[in-house]
């Protein structure tokens, strides 16, 4: 939905049946981070949002990335965010297509990564698969 929240309030929102599919590259960038909700959230307050749905689904599949945040939400929460009453129901699934051990990823059902954040009274109902 967002590619990112700075400084924002979502709430009562409810996410039914999306998808997102990407090919990630570092020739596109160095750091990719996806979520139903947004891709990246800082300083952003999110309460009270629901993503359901048989038809949610997140697919990413990695050529020569060096990091990737994948979340049911949000894929990476950066300082000073608030997640609280958040119910995600998706499915996560991956690939990972690389050798090096520089490279990495960060899998998560509500949030991939969380940095000098929190999230309280929310859950995560689905799959994480990486081939």
């Amino acid at each position: 939905m967002f590619g990112c929240l700075a400084n924002a309030t979502i709430s009562d929102l409810t996410l039914e049946n999306i998808e997102i599919s990407a090919l990630t590259s570092s020739a596109v960038s160095s750091s990719n981070s996806y979520g139903i909700l947004a891709g990246t959230a800082t300083n952003s307050t999110i309460k009270n949002v629901k993503v359901t749905g048989e038809a949610c689904e997140i697919s990413v599949a990695n050529n020569n990335f060096s990091s990737l945040y994948i979340g049911g939400l949000v894929g990476k929460i950066n300082a000073g965010t608030k997640i609280t009453n958040a119910a995600v129901n998706t499915a996560i699934t991956t690939t990972m297509d690389t050798d090096s051990p520089d490279d990495y990823m960060y899998i998560g059902g509500v949030a991939g990564y969380v940095d000098k954040s929190y999230i309280t009274n929310s859950f995560y109902d689905g799959s994480i698969d990486n081939d």
